[in-house]
């Protein structure tokens, strides 16, 4: 979502399957889309597209991550493995990080690998919205 501007037609997938489709939001509402996924090879892809509507553009503002199942044994894995939540916060390199969450930017490299450009926006503060909605990665 965008406290600013309206997105429409977003989707989402995981692993290769669609888990959200005509995603649409707007400056106060930010929509959720939740799934579980299977990951059999250490690596969770998501993708995420436009696919069409009045905006070209999606936006992503946080991503939280709930282990259900044991970690395959890996060296390439940098998180946490006796965790069972991951809360990263989406936006710019230098906008305001949520409490208790770790900040991924258009910039975060290594267990972060972006399949083309992205870009990164920080709307700066409004009423009633928190450091997770006031930026995102496009």
């Amino acid at each position: 979502g965008d406290h600013r501007f309206s997105h429409d037609n977003m989707s989402v997938k995981a692993e290769g399957i669609t888990i959200g489709s005509n995603i649409n939001s707007s400056g106060t509402n930010f929509p959720e889309v939740s799934a579980n996924v299977v990951v059999t090879d250490g690596e969770l892809n998501i993708e995420m597209s436009d696919d069409g509507g009045s905006d070209r553009n999606w936006a992503w503002t946080r991503l939280s991550l709930n282990r259900v199942g044991d970690l395959p044994n890996s060296n390439s894995i940098t998180v946490d493995l006796n965790a069972t939540k991951y809360n990263y916060d989406l936006g710019t390199s230098t906008s305001p990080v949520q409490s208790g969450w770790q900040r991924i930017s258009d910039k975060t490299t290594g267990d972060v690998n972006w399949s083309r450009g992205v870009g990164s926006r920080d709307r700066g503060a409004k009423s009633g919205v928190n450091n997770i909605n006031r930026d995102f990665i496009q």
